[in-house]
């Protein structure tokens, strides 16, 4: 699946409309990743940014428990993820680079 996704966004102009983001800062820093993806849409309104602020006060990390999980749990390997996910962490690894250097 992530084969397909990833040969659509190789044509033509589709790369656009993308927003690349890490789950460990998305749960460091909710807000500051919803900016990011917001940012190509001209920015979060400050109503959306409110909305999300009250809910996010609401619910805090661990409310109802917490769930880890592990690549284990699925009969998996880290080989196994490296190989079968390679060309996307190749891809976000260029990206990161490139928008390091920008």
């Amino acid at each position: 699946m992530l084969e397909k996704g990833l040969e659509y966004r190789n044509e033509g102009e589709n790369d656009e409309q993308f927003t690349d983001i890490k789950y460990k800062l998305l749960v460091k820093n909710p807000l500051s990743e919803l900016e990011k993806i917001y940012k190509r849409y001209g920015g979060l309104p400050k109503n959306l940014k409110e909305s999300f602020k009250v809910v996010e006060q609401n619910n805090p990390q661990g409310k109802y428990g917490i769930h880890e999980y592990s690549y284990k749990d699925f009969g998996l390997t880290k080989d196994d993820l490296l190989k079968n996910n390679s060309a996307y962490y190749s891809l976000y690894n260029t990206l990161s680079t490139v928008k390091k250097e920008a």
